[in-house]
This record gives structure tokens, sequence and C-alpha cells, in this order.
């Protein structure tokens, strides 16, 4: 799994109305929003890095959306299994 702390730029005025779109995929939680600047604060939780760059690509394709930035990856369990193959193969 991927979790992302990321930033969705919305254009003028229609903020609430991404915010409709955002509730139709579970795997994106909204934590804040700056209305003054048109910015939702959110996390995402992917598959891997494929599906957070497609999940991605879908919503840039609405007309809401002007930019995602993603502030921060954790790879979760991802990290733990690179962590312990590489002391396996240290042991070799």
């Amino acid at each position: 799994m991927i979790y992302s702390g990321s930033i969705i730029v919305a254009e003028k005025g229609l903020l609430e109305k991404l915010k409709g779109i955002i509730k139709n995929y579970p795997q994106i939680e909204i934590y804040g929003e700056d209305k003054k600047n048109n910015q939702l604060v959110i996390t995402i939780e992917e598959k891997g890095s494929r599906e957070l760059e497609a999940l991605c690509e879908t919503l840039k394709e609405n007309p809401e959306v002007i930019e995602i930035s993603h502030t921060n990856f954790y790879f979760g369990d991802e990290t733990d299994k690179l962590i312990a193959k590489k002391k396996v193969s240290e042991k070799e």
C-alpha cells in the first residue's frame, strides 16, 4: 500500500463541487480545506504507485481540478518488506 498526503487545487468557485466528486472515491479522505485558495487537503490510500498515478490522472480529467500536488508519501508494508529483504541479503 502507498499513502499520500496531497493538496488538490480547484477552479475558483468549484471547491464544493470538487468535494462532491471526491466523495465518490473511497480511497480518498478530505482532511481540510482552504476556501480562500480553493484547496483541499487530502490523503490517498492506493495499492501501489501505478494505481496512485492512474487515480490522479482520472481526477485531473475533471474540469474542477487545476492541480494535484503530493506533499508526502508512506509506503507502509512495502518499506518493511524491503528492509527485511536487505537484512536477509546482508547475512548471505
